[in-house]
């Protein structure tokens, strides 16, 4: 009767925490991955102990307690390997243990209980023995259960410490959960057979379990979501635990026979069970690992820290940092975990105020408070320019009360450039306070420090010049726009002053009307090209002829300083873009021809390319204007010129996978050339 109400009170438990999860507002797959599993288990548990119950009617719930069991590994499996992860597709080694874990429960609904196990005499041993097919079901089911150990183990190794804390307890249950069905149906392996009598250890472990991951969402409401690697895969303390276990079975089966009877042998079994979820614990735990940490450094090794390594480590991690914000996150993960610290905060100057402010967290939820720079913590980081031990030094934090100690302050690390503070980092109390402070620490605390201030600063130059440059460039493009808006704006308000004197008279209506409609249109082309700075361009490739495009172009300007010559060519373009880039070009060489010179445009072909070249006997440009300037936005030598046309040339013709040469000489002219692909249809 014990036995069974155990299984019963496991079974609500398991029942109670999948309700708790569905029941969350914002639930998701991982939610309903650990609510199935625990579903699966309450039913296992259900029908196991009505088997125990009723052994008379052993066919009937054995068929449904082996319809459940076969769930089992497909569903813990896919909660391992969607847990914490932010994982949108799986390998093909997932799909495989997917396919695997698929096949069991579908073959078990088509086969009776016999034909996986049977008893002779069910009433008086409890124990299920295995046939062939059983024992191959028990083998699958090991091995899928081993996998998601597998899984969970990786998780937790691949996730940041700042977040091992809130998974650790759901790690631990489910995990301890895992290890007693493995250890429940490795019996299939060792004694070819199946014991309810272990039936109440694994009531036992499914009530801790429960109680485990309950503690754990209690801990934290926020889901971890991190990206697991490849390599982080083979890297596996469980397979070597199971390996283990398998040799200690062997060597428990052997003593076996010299213990009492069942109830003892079950007793030893579940202490075996609950020694080992300690020693987990403890392994787990952020500040065992230090402690181990430091025992080895000073026992096994001169120096506490590997200078070379703790630098290259630091260095790789900034240098992956994407955003300012990112960096100093890295900044205090780094300093946290290298000094075996329980949390950091980064003060940096704020440039209105001087005073120093939090502006990064990692680990430390309580308000922090900003420090003025007369402050005498302040002045003594600025004038030592060394690492501050609260334990040690009083004075400079005799003014700030209780805040030191209700923070558990232990270190604070000045972040110096040059002559300047400028911030530095807050460290709380060490994961093992037991861990003595050598000089050792304050060196590399200093000169990690000097490495995140430099990489903090330029950081912050970075940002600073490159909004300098928006900045200059939307002033730049200002004084074109409005210059022209200027110029526009002048001849609309002539119309309009002799609009009260002429507009009876016909002919000054019509002049009004093109005045207007000509201010209207330029107004329109300078939006159009502006817009054209930031559209991306959709080509319209075909087979276009240059010499009879360049023919038209020139037409249409109406002027006898034009000619075309040279072979006819036919490229692969977009007619019309092309178009737009021949007409700039020779608009740009008219206007630079002031002395009324010729300007001829030439086609044809070389180097396997068709080209469009457009020859003027203008001012030229100097070698600097044309290394620094030409091609660049808002860059001009026309004195009423936008900059903006050749800059929307090149983007044309390298849109085209072409290119623009250019040849000019000071005082002899310029020669602008085309090359496009040539059409090979």
């Amino acid at each position: 009767m014990i036995i069974t109400g155990l299984s019963f009170l496991a079974a609500l438990a398991a029942a109670g925490y999948a309700v708790l999860q569905l029941a969350q507002p914002r639930r998701g797959r991982i939610q309903y991955s650990i609510a199935a599993v625990c579903c699966a288990l309450t039913a296992v548990e259900i029908f196991d102990s009505l088997t125990l119950l009723m052994p008379d009617s052993l066919t009937l719930w054995r068929k449904a307690a082996l319809i459940a069991e076969s769930l089992l590994p497909g569903l813990f499996l896919v909660h391992s390997y969607i847990y914490s992860r932010d994982e949108k597709r799986f390998r093909f080694a997932a799909h495989a243990g997917f396919a695997l874990s698929a096949v069991l429960p579908a073959v078990v609904v088509m086969q009776p209980p016999a034909f996986f196990a049977y008893s002779p005499d069910f009433q008086a041993e409890r124990v299920l023995f295995l046939t062939t097919p059983g024992f191959l079901l028990a083998v699958s089911m090991l091995v899928l259960f081993v996998w998601s150990l597998v899984n969970l183990e990786t998780t937790y190794r691949a996730a940041p410490r700042a977040e091992r804390w809130r998974i650790r307890y759901h790690v631990l249950g489910a995990g301890a959960l895992l290890a007693v069905l493995c250890f429940y149906y490795s019996h299939g392996l060792l004694y070819r057979s199946i014991s309810l009598h272990l039936v109440p250890l694994r009531s036992l472990f499914i009530l801790i379990a429960v109680a485990c991951m309950l503690w754990s969402d209690m801990r934290s409401r926020e889901q971890v979501r991190l990206q697991v690697s490849s390599q982080m895969a083979y890297r596996s303390a469980v397979i070597m635990a199971v390996g283990a276990y398998l040799v200690f079975l062997g060597l428990l089966g052997e003593g076996m026979k010299y213990l009492g009877g069942a109830q003892q042998r079950l007793v030893v079994t579940a202490l075996m069970f609950l020694s080992g979820m300690g020693l987990l614990l403890l392994l787990l735990s952020e500040r065992v690992r230090r402690q181990a940490r430091v025992f080895i450094a000073r026992h096994f090794y001169a120096n506490k820290y590997d200078y070379r390594i703790e630098w290259q480590k630091f260095t790789d991690r900034l240098s992956v940092a994407q955003s300012k914000e990112a960096l100093e996150q890295t900044i205090l993960l780094a300093f946290a975990e290298t000094f075996g610290m329980s949390g950091a905060a980064l003060f940096l100057r704020k440039p209105d105020s001087d005073a120093y402010a939090s502006v990064a967290r990692y680990e430390w939820k309580e308000p922090l408070m900003s420090f003025a720079p007369e402050s005498s913590l302040v002045r003594h980081l600025a004038e030592t320019r060394r690492v501050l031990n609260a334990a040690e030094s009083e004075e400079p934090l005799h003014e700030y009360g209780s805040f030191f100690s209700d923070n558990r302050i232990a270190f604070l690390v000045p972040l110096t450039s040059q002559d300047t503070l400028a911030g530095f980092i807050m460290l709380r109390s060490r994961l093992d306070e037991s861990e003595p402070v050598t000089f050792e620490d304050y060196d590399l605390m200093k000169a990690l420090a000097q490495h995140a201030c430099s990489a903090l600063l330029t950081r912050t130059m970075a940002e600073e010049l490159a909004e300098s440059r928006e900045l200059a460039a939307v002033a730049k493009l200002s004084t074109f726009v409005i210059h022209d808006l200027k110029n526009q704006v002048s001849g609309l308000s002539l119309v309009v002053q002799n609009a009260a004197d002429f507009l009876d008279d016909p002919d000054f209506r019509q002049d009004m009307v093109r005045s207007v409609s000509g201010t209207v249109k330029r107004m329109q082309d300078l939006i159009a090209r502006l817009n054209d700075l930031r559209e991306k361009r959709h080509l319209k490739l075909a087979p276009v002829d240059l010499t009879g495009l360049s023919s038209e172009i020139t037409k249409l300007l109406k002027t006898d300083r034009l000619s075309v010559e040279g072979s006819a060519v036919v490229a692969e373009a977009d007619r019309e873009e092309i178009g737009k880039v021949i007409l700039n070009l020779v608009i740009n060489a008219v206007e630079s021809s002031d002395d009324g010179s010729h300007v001829r445009v030439e086609t044809g072909a070389m180097d396997g390319q068709a080209f469009v070249r457009v020859h003027d006997r203008g001012a030229g440009m100097s070698a600097e204007f044309i290394r620094n300037h030409l091609f660049r936005p808002f860059h001009t030598t026309k004195k009423q010129g936008l900059g903006i046309g050749l800059y929307q040339c090149r983007q044309i013709v390298e849109a085209h996978g072409g290119r623009i040469d250019v040849e000019s000489r000071q005082g002899e002219g310029s020669a602008f050339t085309v090359l496009l692909p040539l059409c090979t249809k």
